[in-house]
């Protein structure tokens, strides 16, 4: 069975809008459901709220114009 997570794309959205998708997901997901967040650069904002609420995530830059943030469960 092939693993499937949600994706949250915020490509070409404002840090705030991006932060806002990412804030709605996180709250919509079930409980402990890890998910891939896009971007077309470094989503520094959401990286900070991914801080401030104690998630565990990681960076994987695809290319120059494509970085993935996966995103697990909080410790909160």
């Amino acid at each position: 069975m092939a693993l499937a997570f949600k994706r949250v794309d915020i490509r070409g959205l404002s840090s705030k809008l991006a932060t806002e998708k990412l804030v709605s997901s996180l709250n919509n997901r079930k409980k402990d459901e890890p998910l891939w967040l896009i971007d077309d650069k470094e989503p520094l904002d959401c990286y900070e709220y991914l801080i401030q609420e104690n998630y565990l995530f990681e960076t994987f830059i695809m290319s120059s114009r494509e970085y993935r943030v996966f995103v697990g469960w909080s410790y909160n």
